[in-house]
């Protein structure tokens, strides 16, 4: 890796990405920060329909 070029990953190319944005779609995430401001949790939350649905 080039030492000079701060746009190279120390991970590599990028082979996929998915975004929170088509996981909420997709019904992969469930988005839950109404109910996690009622116990007082500030930032968004968020869980996997897995864990959602148990």
């Amino acid at each position: 890796m080039n030492a000079n070029n701060n746009n190279e990953s120390p991970f590599g190319e990028v082979i996929h990405s998915y975004t929170r944005a088509q996981a909420l779609a997709d019904g992969v995430q469930v988005e839950v920060s109404k109910v996690a401001a009622e116990a007082g949790i500030r930032f968004p939350v968020f869980l996997t329909r897995t864990v959602y649905d148990a």
